[in-house]
């Protein structure tokens, strides 16, 4: 047995139990074939497989959330974290402490996962939530390369809610959590991070601020915000100064929307130079820009039918950026429906666009059947490129505790700027889809076993091949061979 997976049970079996104690386990692992040269001569510390543990329990008030996690080519158990939140029904009615997912505003004040929460540069046709969050971290993503350690609380005075946060962080230079050469574990952890942020809310208006130092820089962010809804027409928006040394720069961002029974219709204005500080934070709308604005709108003309679309407008370093987004979908009837998506940016002299058509036909009551198919396109003043794919997706539910998926996506790209995007059969909490360029297919299969209340096995399969290469990857994810097949297995129980 590995060390991890025996670690893995050591903890689980440990866990509180019993109908007092609601949780969970959920144990994941993952490998790739062939072996990367990383693995292969020695240059990563570890072997190829992938795993995950997570045990979430509740004892005495208490939610408790641990995780062991390694990525390939790292060591058993690279990541050890835990964190613990606490409900309550006094003035101090939250309270968390460990590893942290925290947001304050929109995440313009203050972010953990940074510009991983915004919108890629568009308004949609919603307006971006505006609250305070302080919990326990429940992914790995969330407690590798820039953990968020500390203890936060949430208090209620009179009408004003105010959250509070104070962390001591240990990070790494490069913030991707990676720890398999022997430079990157040397260096694991050697960023000190010291932060503290607070805000408050008062009806419809909210305040805050942020202030941090790591690695010998400091930098600090004041903001307010609005959230007032009345009557189908809500007004929100945030505006965050942000200081680093003797400088100064401002971002904010601002938002309108409407929304009846058939239609929702949001227009927003938004700016965020490339001086203000963004460690920790993120651009809910928009993107990083001197100034931008942007519309989008989500209606239901006729029963069946349902239209979207989004335009914006950026402005930054004397140029412009582009970006159109529309789709339509429409259920033909009970069993069938179909849908068009379509997306454009112009980017200087650098123009790209995406188009999908997907058909989804439920055959039977237990087989559900979905073909799509993807064109892209790349441009700039010397040279351009094209893409295309053609996919079918089953999902067949033959009892209920025995479900099968299984998908098939060919694709040929002249490059990667026209890659396409394939949907990817992943576990739950992975990305749905993955980048695709050269010429070649991508095979998966899924089945899925629920044997008992609460429990589920998840297998996994999945076989990309590439024509015309004699290896996959570069540098020590090198790959021999034009082809790589990955495993993997997810079980989940409660306790």
């Amino acid at each position: 047995m590995t060390p991890g997976l025996l670690a893995a049970l050591v903890i689980a079996g440990q866990a509180p139990g019993g109908d007092d104690s609601p949780g969970g386990v959920l144990l994941r692992l993952w490998r790739r074939f062939p072996s990367c040269e990383g693995t292969l001569s020695g240059a990563y510390a570890g072997d190829e497989y992938s795993f995950l543990d997570r045990v979430e329990c509740s004892f005495g008030g208490i939610d408790l959330t641990t995780l062991i996690e390694k990525d390939r080519g790292e060591e058993w158990i690279d990541l050890a974290a835990a964190g613990a939140d606490w409900a309550g029904t006094g003035p101090v009615h939250g309270a968390s402490a460990g590893w942290l997912d925290c947001r304050l505003g929109s995440g313009l004040l203050l972010d953990r996962v940074g510009g991983w929460g915004g919108q890629g540069g568009f308004v949609e046709a919603k307006t971006p939530s505006v609250d305070s969050r302080i919990r326990a971290a429940s992914s790995a993503g969330a407690c590798d390369g820039e953990p968020l350690t500390g203890a936060g609380a949430a208090v209620s005075l009179g009408g004003l809610e105010t959250s509070v946060i104070l962390a001591r962080s240990w990070i790494d230079p490069s913030g991707d959590g990676l720890h398999r050469t022997p430079s990157e574990i040397g260096s694991r952890g050697s960023v000190e991070e010291n932060l503290a942020g607070i805000r408050g809310t008062l009806g419809p208006f909210g305040a805050g601020f942020t202030t941090a130092e790591r690695d010998g820089r400091g930098w600090s962010r004041y903001g307010l915000d609005l959230h007032l809804p009345a009557a189908g027409l809500e007004l929100s928006g945030e505006a965050v100064l942000g200081t680093e040394g003797d400088s100064a720069s401002a971002a904010f961002w601002a938002a309108v929307t409407e929304s009846d029974s058939t239609a929702r219709f949001c227009m927003g204005v938004f700016g965020c130079p490339d001086e203000f500080p963004l460690e920790r934070a993120g651009m809910p709308i928009g993107g990083v820009c001197d100034v931008g604005a942007g519309a989008g709108v989500r209606w239901k003309p006729a029963r069946g039918w349902t239209v979207a679309g989004s335009a914006s407008c950026l402005y930054r370093d004397d140029s412009g950026n582009i970006r159109l987004e529309a789709s339509a979908d429409r259920r033909f009837s009970p069993s069938f429906e179909g849908g068009l998506a379509g997306r454009f940016s112009e980017d200087g002299a650098e123009d790209s666009w995406r188009l999908v058509a997907d058909f989804t036909w439920e055959a039977l009551d237990a087989l559900r059947l979905t073909a799509g198919l993807q064109r892209t396109g790349w441009a700039d003043d010397s040279s351009s490129s094209g893409g295309s794919s053609a996919g079918v997706r089953f999902v067949w539910s033959a009892s209920s505790w025995l479900e099968t998926r299984a998908a098939c996506t060919a694709f040929d790209t002249e490059g990667w700027d026209s890659r396409v995007y394939c949907n990817e059969l992943g576990f739950p909490g992975e990305f749905a889809s993955s980048p695709q360029w050269g010429r070649g297919f991508l095979m998966q299969v899924s089945p899925v076993v629920r044997p008992g209340t609460g429990v589920e096995a998840r297998l996994k399969l999945s076989f990309l091949q590439r024509e015309g290469v004699e290896s996959m990857g570069s540098d020590l994810e090198e790959t021999a061979g034009d082809s790589r097949t990955e495993a993997g297995v997810q079980i989940e129980f409660p306790l």
